[in-house]
């Protein structure tokens, strides 16, 4: 779209300020209702739920163990040794 922004970048700018302005009143920036534990940006209700949506989602990669499955997890231990 010449010479507009588009919709997503409208809706982004959005969440990037409601995001600013509730780190600034030391509110979790999720949900905006409580303060965030401490050290954290997040509430514990709200790290709870992103903690289990990360857990149920499948690891990424062929085998779904991660990476590229190019090596095991073996052999990338050996890698990183040295």
């Amino acid at each position: 779209m010449p010479g507009g922004d588009s919709a997503k970048e409208r809706v982004n700018a959005g969440q990037r300020q409601r995001h600013a302005a509730r780190a600034a009143q030391g509110l979790c920036t999720r949900c905006g209702r409580v303060p965030p534990e401490p050290g954290l940006k997040l509430c514990r209700s709200c790290g709870e739920k992103r903690r289990a949506a990360g857990k149920a989602r499948p690891a990424p990669g062929p085998g779904r163990g991660g990476g590229s499955g190019r090596r095991g997890p073996a052999q990338r231990r050996r890698a990183d040794r040295g």
